[in-house]
């Protein structure tokens, strides 16, 4: 094959460089790295000691290069002495690759022998399993740096563990991890300090001024013995005044006084009390606390009334009297208006007693007419009850207001001397009965 190479290359046009050369310099800068093992053989085989042959890893990259370099100087050389006419360059070209199959023919045969070769060799043993082994945790003493199993741990005597426990400290100690954690936590509060809104620092309080104490206020004299922080007088010390000041000769005996006569024996006679404060009562209507007339005439002319008390009782009824209200007589109309039963009940009388419609149904202001009326009426029929049939004398007046205004204005300006009455030392009118 060696041989045939100079009239394969003649053939395709080869140029003399390359029918020179010989066949092994063809791939002498494949590889420039002079390290490698093809250029370290190569080396070799130069030197004149080269009988070892290569091993297979090694020659299969060479024999890979010498066919690629001879392809590519056929190639090169029918190129530069071909024709540039289209059927010339298939020919050229199909010539270049039946050279380069046959090229790598040759070279997978000499694999085949270099592989033969390696299989006639006994093969090697296999290597012997390694049992598995099983990992041990193991526990490291750093301070004496002897290994111990974990049972051998629990088996410690308890003076060797203080004395690790000991050790420990010490460690720590020398360290400093003590100090550490402790500058650590100074440092935490310390920016947890700063990172809060600092607080408007006050200064010193200021010294409040004192205002020169006011003189106290002069307070009128209280008329009231009780406001004015006096004690009381009781009821034998308030009659005893009373005597004295009305120039009595005798104080009476409230030994055996009950509780109510004790209570009015500090009250006055109303002669007694008017006298004592100078008013003159000759012209004051003296009655013994009863009514004796009826209905006022032209009041019974207007609204129909009988002309006495028992002829009218008769007239709208009759029956028992009492003073207890009766609910069921009252009409649901006057319900609606909003007004009491005592109200409602007594616009029901007006026919069989006057006197209970009387005293509650009428208004207005009184007035100095009504004022001299109520002193003509007492005068001409008396004073002292039946106040509904008292008010049919005063228009727009209401018995129970004739009763407030004889007891409130009458009886204190000395207008009726009523022995019912007595008077107290602030001119208040009181019923003893």
């Amino acid at each position: 094959m060696t041989g045939d190479r100079p009239q394969q290359a003649a053939a395709f046009g080869d140029p003399p460089s390359v029918r020179q050369q010989p066949l092994i310099t063809i791939h002498e800068n494949d590889n420039p790295n002079p390290d490698s093992l093809a250029a370290g053989h190569r080396r070799k085989r130069r030197g004149g000691g080269g009988d070892d042959p290569l091993p297979p890893s090694a020659a299969r990259p060479r024999q890979q290069s010498r066919a690629g370099s001879a392809a590519a100087a056929l190639a090169a050389g029918a190129a530069e002495h071909g024709d540039d006419r289209p059927a010339k360059r298939q020919r050229t070209a199909k010539a270049v690759a039946q050279a380069a199959l046959a090229l790598a023919e040759q070279m997978e045969a000499a694999e085949d022998e270099e592989t033969g070769e390696e299989a006639a060799a006994p093969p090697a043993p296999p290597a012997a399993a390694r049992p598995r082994q099983r990992r041990q945790r193991v526990l490291v003493d750093v301070h004496g740096g002897v290994g111990m199993s974990a049972a051998g741990r629990q088996q410690l005597e308890p003076e060797e563990r203080l004395e690790r426990i000991r050790r420990n400290e010490q460690m720590l100690r020398q360290l400093g991890v003590q100090e550490a954690a402790g500058g650590l936590a100074a440092a935490a509060a310390a920016e947890q300090h700063a990172a809060q809104p600092t607080a408007r620092s006050r200064g010193p309080p200021r010294p409040r001024e004192r205002r020169p104490a006011l003189p106290a206020a002069v307070l009128p004299a209280r008329k009231s013995a009780r406001q004015r922080g006096d004690r009381p007088l009781t009821q034998e010390e308030a009659v005893a005044a009373a005597a004295t000041e009305l120039g009595a000769a005798a104080v009476p005996d409230l030994s055996q006084a009950t509780d109510k006569e004790l209570e009015h024996g500090a009250l006055l006679d109303l002669e007694q009390y008017f006298k004592l404060i100078g008013q003159d009562i000759s012209e004051a209507v003296h009655t013994d606390g009863r009514f004796h007339g009826w209905v006022n005439p032209v009041v019974c002319e207007r609204y129909g009334i009988a002309g006495g008390a028992d002829t009218a009782w008769e007239a709208g009824g009759g029956g028992q009297f009492s003073f207890k209200i009766d609910k069921k007589a009252i009409p649901s109309s006057l319900k609606g208006r909003g007004w009491r039963d005592a109200r409602a009940f007594s616009h029901t009388q007006l026919q069989k007693n006057p006197n209970s419609y009387f005293y509650r149904h009428a208004q207005g202001e009184w007035t100095e007419e009504e004022h001299r009326l109520f002193v003509d009426t007492a005068r001409a029929h008396g004073v002292g009850d039946k106040w509904g049939l008292f008010a049919s004398y005063l228009p727009q007046r209401v018995g129970y207001q004739c009763s407030a205004y004889y007891r409130d204005v009458i009886i204190p300006q000395g207008l009726v001397i009523d022995k019912r009455f007595r008077m107290s030392r602030n001119g208040k009118a009181v019923y003893v009965g």
